[in-house]
Order: C-alpha cells, then structure tokens, then sequence
C-alpha cells in the first residue's frame, strides 16, 4: 500500500514538472510548484475548549478569550457553570407564579501551556442580570417586583493534563481540577430588600473533569466527565417569609450554616470539521446537583435536574484567531430557557 501511494506521489510529480516545461515554465515556477509538493495540509480548525471537543496549548502558547454570554430563564431556579442556587432561602408558602431572568455575562479566559500536557486557565467574569416576579399571593402594591444588579462573578482557575494520548485503539484523555472562588456578590453579601440580587454562589468549590477525546477524520467525538464539590459556609442570610394575613414578603436576618449539594455532570459530543477555515459542533449536557443543606437539613425544592443541547460552529478568522458562536436549548425544566454565546480566541 505505502509504494503504491509513494509510485502515484513520483507520477504526479513527474507530471506537473512536465506539464510545466512543455508551458515554457519559468525555473521559479517550477520551484513553488515543488515546495507546495512538500507542504503538509494546514490543520483544521477545531473548538479551543477541550470540553467542546479541544486539545491543549503546546508548551509557551498563550490564548486569550473574550466571550459574551446571554441566558435567559423563565423558571425559579439559577443553573450557571455547574451551580445551581436559589437568590433567596424560602421559608413558608409562597407561591411564585412567574419568574423571568435575563443575564447577560462578559468574561476574559487566560490560558498558557505550561508544558506540551499541562495548562492553566484563569476566567474573569463580569455579569449583569435583569429579573422580573410576579406573585399573585401578595399584597397588591408588590405583586410585581423587578430587580437589576451587575458586577464581577466569581473568578474560577483550571490545571489540565493530558494524561493518554490518542492512539488507533483509544483515545486522547485530559484530566482537571478547577477551583471557583467566591468574588462575586452572593446571597451572603446582598439585601434583597434594596433589589440587589446575587452575582455569585457564595462558596468555595472543586470540580473534576476528565474529558476523552477521539479523532476520525473529519470528524472528533468527545465525552466528558464531572464532579462538582461545594464546600459549606456559615454566615447571615436574608431569610424571606409570607405574612400569612397581608400575603405581604417579608425578610429576616438569619445567621445560618449551608451546604450546597455536589453536581454530577456527563456529556457528550461531535466536533466535525467542514473545511479547514470552519467546523460544527453539537452537544449534549446533563447535571444532577444534590439538595442544599440548611444547619444540615436539606431544603425541599433545591434539588436540580439539568439537560440541555448545545449547537455551535467555529470560523479560524486567522492563523491566530478564531471565533465561536452558540446556542443553547434547556430539555428539562431546571435547565435555561436558551444561552447565547459568543467567544473570540486569539493564540500568540
């Protein structure tokens, strides 16, 4: 098989060398003809996440991210990144009828190869959100309330390793750990009372990936893995309650200790590229986040159940530069209605 491909490789050498001359060619003609000969295919352009079907940076690449990000909800629950809380604990009968948030999230992502199998990720986000509720149990003055709030998110870094690497019979394998910090404004830190709503969870966590990745051209398939861990924290909340005669919102100061619910997360995908300037990629996601625990007892209702679909393509504007655009479609009822995103990479 090799010497027929090296026999046809010769032939059509042989050939545009002889198509030339008798053309009359030029010898610096003849000369890019024989370089081009030489030249490897560019590499096709493929997402810059491994989570979306991406490798790591070659050791002393650095990658910057600009992403914008637009969610909206029409549910009572909160699912970003794996974290998923209510802006206040509820105590009481209150029914909420309807619920409608619009956050709008622009971030900046550092990366760095550390090694040719080791990078670093650090993301910086800034979020903005815009949320409407309407509960017809209350008083009539506060049936509708509406709320705006912006500022930075919480800050969240990334060390992954690519363990394996692909071969015919298995696939590439990235292992990582990402810390989330607690930068943004969270549930501890606003009074709902002025309309300050939470910009970020509140608690330290940990999250495990490993991602496998399998090439087959044109074509890579990818499945991920994840284990979200949120650490507890004691402090004062605002606790919101219904006065049972006016129906009226009332919030009470409380200082209590809370334990997230740990986040199981497995998703799949194909990343396949059309040409070598763009590429589709399609993906699903789903989360299992387990109930919050209030002074170690669970609260009803915190419970989430996570899928959702996610189509996008990736256009390589430049050798180093490229850009991403996606949407996001939520399959059950925890999920976001749709997500928009949008992100230039530039490599250097």
């Amino acid at each position: 098989m090799k010497k027929a491909i090296l026999s046809m490789a010769i032939f059509v050498f042989i050939t545009i060398n002889t198509i030339s001359f008798s053309q009359g060619a030029t010898e610096e003609e003849i000369t890019k003809v024989k370089e081009s000969l030489k030249r490897e295919p560019p590499q096709r352009v493929m997402p810059s996440d491994i989570r979306q079907g991406g490798l790591l940076l070659k050791k002393g690449q650095v990658e910057l991210d600009l992403t914008f990000t637009y969610a909206h909800f029409s549910e009572n629950q909160i699912f970003i990144e794996g974290f998923a809380l209510l802006p206040v604990l509820v105590i009481g009968e209150i029914t909420v009828e309807k619920i409608k948030r619009d956050i709008f999230i622009g971030s900046v992502t550092g990366k760095v190869g550390i090694t040719d199998r080791v990078q670093f990720e650090i993301t910086v986000p800034y979020r903005y959100q815009y949320e409407r509720y309407f509960r017809p149990n209350v008083s009539i003055a506060n049936q509708e309330e509406v709320n705006d709030y912006g500022g930075m998110g919480d800050v969240y870094g990334s060390l992954l390793y690519h363990a394996i690497q692909e071969t015919a019979s298995r696939p590439h394998v990235v292992v990582g750990l990402t810390y989330k910090s607690i930068s943004g404004e969270s549930i501890f830190d606003i009074n709902p009372q002025n309309g300050e709503v939470p910009l970020g969870t509140g608690f330290h966590s940990l999250k495990g990936i490993i991602s496998m990745i399998k090439t087959a051209d044109p074509a890579v398939v990818f499945l991920n893995l994840g284990y979200t861990y949120n650490f507890s924290r004691k402090g004062d909340v605002y606790i919101a309650s219904q006065d049972a005669v006016t129906k009226e919102i009332v919030y009470t100061k409380t200082r209590s200790k809370f334990r997230p619910g740990d986040t199981i997360e497995l998703g799949f995908g194909v990343a396949y590229a059309l040409s070598y300037k763009f590429a589709l990629n399609t993906q699903y996601q789903h989360s299992i986040t387990l109930k919050t625990a209030k002074d170690d007892d669970e609260i009803e209702g915190t419970f989430l159940n996570v899928g959702y679909t996610k189509l996008g393509g990736v256009w390589a504007w430049s050798e180093m530069t490229s850009i991403e655009l996606s949407t996001t479609f939520g399959v059950t009822a925890d999920a976001p209605d749709v997500v928009v995103e949008s992100r230039v990479s530039y490599r250097f």
